[in-house]
């Protein structure tokens, strides 16, 4: 961990334009201040285009770049926490740099604290009123089948399009009026409006390339970040004072302030129509793959491929789209071909497949499903898991741990009153079940005979508001810190591994979480008041589904099934955001839990557990 005491913001750096020798030059000045400012750095933000075009295909990424990419590398190793940003140029982070480089990837405006200060954090691009077709634009290329069509194109090609029309749109808005406009800038308005209903201390911008720091009132100031291709700015906060300053290459030197003379702060109205290249309309480098997206479109159309779509959401949510309700079955979730076997559970694997004997959700999705009961155990069950084994295991009301095998007979049982009620269960393991009681902030991870092998106190631990705890893919437990706003990473000794910033700032509002769960590299979290929010493997926010009153759900690859607020079944696409109907079994007024598993459909009711099967 950085000993450091200061807070680095740099953005827009554009490598890749306008030639090869120029950003090979930048290219070295940056890693040359990064060696400079480390030894000083609690952390590094790159808040957005650090790269004129990026894309990630599944085993390639651009050429170039080894000496930041290996600098970032380095950094890393040596604890210097370092975040990133997506701007309007690259766009497309799949996870090359949280994989290799352990770098999380922000794709949302960032909210946190640092000491006593609030900071709100993101590349700037399409906030503010007005500028509709860059929004439209940018809906279109955070559309998942979008992104699936452009990594059909060549490398060359696709990299060398983008960067050929890039330099071309340069050349033709040389003559552009880019000068910040103050109280008419789209992201000044924006942090006005925030200010008066979220108060922050500092709103960190990049994007326009204006170096700014400008006063929003007496608490608040703004600051655009410049860029590393004319000025080579960047922002410095020790604690106290957000500073703006400049790197001539070897040293550090101030960067003299931007005034406007006469410009009064309540003077905000918009010139919505005033040209601004970098703040309004389409990014070069996307302009150019819009129209290859829309060739490919054209293309795979005449083969029977959906067209894409623009999907405009509000901060912090996908929209989905419905489809319409019909008798027919929806599609069963299927394992993406790029997910490693590793990478998901042996019941999500089994529930996959085609077959519908092997495919639970296609079946039970079919109101014609009628699978046989194949044993029921009586009693009053809270809590049921398969293990994707053919194992069921069950916690009573009252407190008893039961493993059944697949014919129903029990095979282990232990009771742990001593704890509490239980809080949740998870068997994605089959050799390693976890159970959490919330009353004494207690997580037991048990063997398959059920024996103790892991006992941990979060209390003790420093954990106080601890409602949800879940199994991460590597054996670790993640849990949600209601106290401090944080998701957590633990491994067996109750050392945190990994610390998100609070979410309170990030998505504006507090959570209460009363599951979490991580499938296929993705960590889903369940908030009856919000629905289910989706992160990625390191604990960043992607984005949000479902809605109020979501009651249960169950994850399979790329696609999440959920029972909502009036009893109904929904199938969600993780991939697209789309929603279609999906029959879940038992009715709604007594079921009070399900899951899918293999060929088989558990059922809980108020007087026990029922398990049907084979699903034909």
């Amino acid at each position: 961990m950085s000993s450091g005491q200061y807070l680095y913001f740099v953005s827009d750096v554009h490598l890749g334009v306008p030639d090869h020798a120029s950003s090979l030059e930048r290219e070295k000045r940056l890693v040359a201040w990064l060696d400079h400012v480390a030894p000083s750095a609690k952390a590094i933000h790159i808040v957005g285009d650090l790269f004129d075009f990026w894309f990630e295909w599944r085993e390639v990424v651009p050429r170039g770049y080894v000496r930041l990419l290996g600098k970032l590398a380095e950094l890393r190793d040596r604890g210097i926490d370092i975040q990133a940003y997506s701007g309007n140029h690259d766009v497309w982070y799949f996870g090359y740099f949280e994989q290799e480089l352990g770098i999380p990837v922000h794709r949302e405006l960032q909210r946190f604290a640092f000491g006593e200060k609030r900071f709100v954090v993101g590349h700037g691009d399409g906030i503010g009123p007005g500028d509709h077709g860059y929004k439209f634009i940018k809906a279109v290329f955070s559309n998942r089948l979008c992104q699936w069509l452009f990594a059909r194109l060549h490398p060359n090609l696709a990299v060398s399009m983008a960067l050929f029309w890039s330099r071309k749109s340069r050349q033709a808005d040389a003559d552009v009026d880019e000068s910040f406009q103050f109280e008419k800038e789209r992201q000044v308005v924006w942090s006005r409006e925030q200010q008066a209903r979220q108060p922050a201390d500092y709103y960190v911008f990049g994007h326009r390339h204006c170096p700014t720091r400008y006063p929003l009132d007496a608490r608040a100031l703004f600051l655009n970040l410049g860029d590393w291709i004319t000025h080579f700015s960047f922002a410095r906060f020790d604690g106290k004072a957000l500073e703006l300053l400049h790197w001539d290459g070897q040293a550090i030197q101030p960067m003299p302030q931007v005034d406007q003379p006469g410009l009064r702060p309540e003077d905000t109205a918009l010139e919505h129509n005033r040209p601004h290249r970098r703040a309004s309309g389409a990014p070069a480098a996307l302009r150019s793959v819009l129209m290859l997206l829309g060739l490919l479109g054209v293309l795979l159309a005449g083969q029977g491929m959906g067209s894409c779509k623009a999907q405009s959401a509000a901060p912090g949510t996908r929209q989905t789209q419905q489809a319409p309700q019909s008798r027919q079955t929806p599609r069963a979730p299927q394992t993406r071909q790029d997910t490693a076997a590793s990478d998901t559970t042996a019941s999500d694997t089994a529930a996959s497949n085609a077959h519908p004997r092997n495919n639970p959700a296609a079946a039970a999705a079919d109101p014609s499903f009628d699978a046989p009961l194949l044993w029921r155990a009586e009693g009053a069950f809270a809590h049921v898991a398969p293990d994707g084994l053919g194992n069921v295991y069950a916690i009573t009301e009252g407190g008893d741990i039961r493993r059944y095998a697949e014919n129903g007979q029990l095979l282990y049982r232990i009771s742990e009153v001593r704890f509490g009620a239980v809080g949740g269960l998870d068997a994605a393991n089959p050799l390693r079940i976890l159970v959490y009681y919330p009353e004494y902030l207690t997580v037991l991870l048990l063997s398959n005979t059920l024996g103790i092998s892991a006992e941990l106190n979060l209390r003790s631990l420093g954990f106080q508001m601890v409602r949800t705890v879940g199994l991460a893919r590597d054996g670790r437990i993640w849990l949600y810190d209601e106290a401090n706003f944080q998701l957590v990473k633990l491994d067996d000794r109750g050392q945190v591994q990994r610390r998100t910033e609070p979410l309170n700032y990030i998505l504006g509002k507090e959570l209460q979480p009363v599951r979490l769960v991580e499938r296929n590299e993705r960590l889903y979290l369940h908030d009856p008041k919000q629905g289910i929010l989706v992160f990625d493997a390191f604990g960043t926010y992607e984005y949000r589904f479902g809605g109020p009153g979501i009651r249960r759900f169950q994850v399979f690859p790329d696609r999440v099934v959920y029972e909502d607020a009036n009893g109904r079944g929904v199938l969600h696409d993780v991939r697209s955001g789309f929603e279609s109907p999906f029959a879940l079994p038992g009715e709604p007024e007594t079921r009070t839990g399900w899951r899918l598993d293999r060929d088989r459909v558990l059922l809980l009711d108020p007087r026990g557990l029922s398990v049907f099967g084979p699903i034909r």
